[in-house]
């Protein structure tokens, strides 16, 4: 019969192991990727967080209608943050960021200097539309995120722009293998029958 420290010894390995499994199921997500075309342009970007989400970012150079049709319509795909100024912001912020932390620093976004985010639009009183972006912005070598609305107001068909489009990454729950169990089950046991037969011959 095992005494107390044996069996505390067990069930410590017990435990040291469930521990290992936890946190290899809980590593962190990998950083955001920067994706580049083959002129070495920003073509899209892979894995970035915005307040806990990760997104999959592409850039799409195109009318705003026609990216993401025309709001308060059946057709109109909501742009990611419409309606939510400050997580616009953010994920401005955040490209920015990234781009600016790469070596060397890259220039252009789909041969553009320049990327807009959608978060909402306004209706003018001559009942053209206009909507109303956070820009990143290419300057002096940098990128940077401008504010104001003598930069983020463009007529929703006014001409052709580069948005980022944002997608969520849908987490995938980690499952541990059968093969990785049936090991963690095996090795629990042997230490369990050593302690046994360490007793047994003393």
């Amino acid at each position: 019969m095992l005494n107390c420290r044996q069996l505390n010894s067990t069930v410590a390995v017990v435990s040291v192991l469930g521990v290992a499994t936890t946190v290899t199921s809980m590593l962190p997500a990998q950083a955001a990727q920067i994706i580049y075309s083959s002129s070495g342009d920003v073509s899209g970007i892979n894995g970035l967080i915005v307040d806990g989400i990760s997104y999959e970012v592409s850039f799409q150079f195109d009318t705003f209608t026609n990216v993401f049709g025309t709001p308060n319509s059946s057709n109109f795909d909501e742009p990611t943050f419409w309606g939510n100024q400050q997580a616009a912001q953010t994920a401005a912020n955040s490209i920015v960021s990234l781009l600016n932390s790469q070596e060397p620093i890259p220039r252009r976004i789909n041969s553009i200097s320049s990327v807009l985010i959608p978060y909402r639009s306004i209706i003018a009183s001559n009942k053209s539309t206009f909507i109303t972006n956070k820009i990143g912005n290419f300057i002096r070598f940098r990128w940077d995120n401008y504010r104001g609305n003598s930069q983020d107001i463009e007529v929703l068909d006014f001409g052709k722009q580069n948005y980022a489009v944002f997608r969520p990454i849908v987490a995938q729950t980690s499952v541990t293998e059968p093969g990785v169990l049936l090991g963690l089950v095996g090795s629990v046991s042997f230490l369990g029958l050593s302690h046994w037969r360490k007793q047994l011959f003393q």
